[in-house]
C-alpha cells in the first residue's frame, strides 16, 4: 500500500504537466470565443502547438484582431490547404492596405490576386514603386475591372491610378455592376463612360429604377443588359408580349452586330 502511494505522489507532477496544456488550450479556446485575443495568444502560448496554430488560424479570421501582415503571408505559405482561406485574404489584404512594406505586399500579391479595389490599389502601389509601371497598369486595370469596392476606396484609387485606366475599363466595370444590380455603383461611373455607352448604362439604370420601358428602345436593343432591363420591367408593369417582344428585338439586333 505504502508502495503505490508513493508510486502515486511521483506520478503527480507529471499528470499536472500534462494537464497544464490541455488546460491552457481550452482558455485560448474561451478567449479567442469572446475576441479576447491577447488573452488568447497568452494561454495558446502553453497550449499544444496545433492548438495553438489553430488560436492563429481564428485570430486571422477576426476583423477585430490586431494581426499582422508578416503572421498573413507566414500563415498563407505554410497553411494554404486549411479552410477558410478566403475570409483570411480578404482580411491580409485590409492590413496590407495599410503595411508599408512593398517587399511583403508584393510576395502576397504575386500569387495571390486582389479581391478588392483596396487590394489592386495596394498591389498596383507597389509595382510603381519598384519601377514596374507596365504591371501596376495591368494590375490596376483588372483590379478596376473585376473587383469590389466602397465609395472612399473607388475615389481613392482613382485618385491614385485613373490616368491608367481608360473607357474599356470603365465599362466593363459598370457592366459587371449593373448585372450584379449594384446600381448604386454603377451609377457612379456614368461620368467615366463615352457618349455611346454613357446612353445606354442611362437606359440600363432608368429601365432598373422603374423608369419609362417604352423609351430608347432601338438603342436598347442593341445591348443585352439593356435588353434585359427593359423586358424586366415590362414584366413588372405586367406588359408580357412587349417583354417577349423586346427580348426578340434584342436577340435580332446583337446577332448582327
Amino acid at each position: 500500500m505504502r508502495r503505490s502511494l508513493l508510486c502515486l505522489l511521483l506520478l503527480l507532477p507529471h499528470l499536472a504537466a500534462a494537464q497544464a496544456p490541455r488546460e491552457a488550450g481550452r482558455l485560448a479556446l474561451v478567449a479567442a470565443s469572446q475576441n479576447r485575443w491577447a488573452e488568447a495568444d497568452v494561454a495558446a502560448e502553453r497550449a499544444d502547438p496545433l492548438l495553438r496554430k489553430m488560436v492563429l488560424w481564428l485570430r486571422l479570421q477576426s476583423r477585430q484582431a490586431n494581426s499582422t501582415a508578416q503572421e498573413f503571408l507566414a500563415f498563407a505559405e505554410n497553411s494554404a490547404d486549411w479552410p477558410a482561406m478566403d475570409a483570411i485574404a480578404r482580411n491580409a489584404e485590409a492590413v496590407l492596405e495599410n503595411d508599408p512594406d512593398d517587399a511583403l505586399a508584393l510576395r502576397w500579391f504575386t500569387t495571390r490576386p486582389a479581391r478588392s479595389v483596396g487590394g489592386a490599389m495596394r498591389h498596383a502601389d507597389a509595382l510603381a514603386r519598384a519601377g514596374r509601371d507596365r504591371e501596376a497598369t495591368e494590375i490596376a486595370r483588372r483590379g478596376w475591372t473585376e473587383t469590389p469596392a466602397d465609395v472612399t476606396d473607388e475615389n481613392l484609387f482613382l485618385q491614385r491610378h485613373a490616368a491608367r485606366l481608360t473607357t474599356d475599363q470603365h465599362w466593363a466595370r459598370f457592366d459587371r455592376l449593373s448585372y450584379a444590380r449594384d446600381f448604386a455603383a454603377a451609377g457612379r461611373l456614368l461620368p467615366y463612360l463615352d457618349a455611346t455607352r454613357a446612353q445606354i448604362a442611362q437606359l440600363r439604370l432608368s429601365y432598373a429604377s422603374g423608369g419609362d420601358a417604352s423609351a430608347g428602345a432601338a438603342l436598347a436593343a442593341r445591348d443585352a443588359g439593356a435588353t434585359l432591363e427593359r423586358a424586366r420591367a415590362l414584366r413588372v408593369a405586367g406588359r408580357d408580349t412587349e417583354a417577349a417582344s423586346a427580348f426578340a428585338a434584342g436577340a435580332a439586333a446583337q446577332n448582327n452586330l
